[in-house]
């Protein structure tokens, strides 16, 4: 009967292993889902921007300002740096979320860095075609 409990404890404990080692993929996967859409976001408001492409190389969100206050009078780069920095503040699922937008001939590499629960951090990297 002892040895019986034993086993059945250690099977219990195996599956609840299973099941968080599940629940963290899941989290993982889900942050890297919403890093998708954001970068992907980007990445379209660039190609729908074609007279100011060069300049949204080389920016990082979490030095990026806006040159003005009222919305309508920044250009649309500063717009969509804006709402692309944005994005990663108000995504609690991306904690201390950076983006950065480098420039290529014919593609932009955006990339987007966030904190893990265990202290590491995380990129996705996504070439976007121009």
């Amino acid at each position: 009967v002892l040895i019986t409990i034993v086993v059945i404890a250690f099977g219990f404990l195996s599956l609840l292993s299973l099941e968080l080692r599940t629940l963290d993929m899941l989290n993982t996967n889900n942050q890297r889902m919403l890093a998708f859409n954001i970068t992907s976001g980007m990445g379209e408001r660039m190609r729908a921007n074609v007279s100011n492409r060069s300049s949204y190389g080389a920016k990082n969100t979490s030095t990026f300002t806006k040159n003005c206050t009222v919305p309508t009078a920044c250009n649309l780069m500063e717009n969509d740096i804006w709402a692309f920095k944005q994005a990663l503040a108000n995504e609690p699922q991306l904690p201390g979320g950076v983006g950065l937008i480098t420039l290529s001939p014919g593609f932009a590499t955006i990339s987007i860095t966030w904190a893990q629960r265990d202290g590491t951090n995380t990129t996705y990297s996504m070439d976007a075609p121009l």
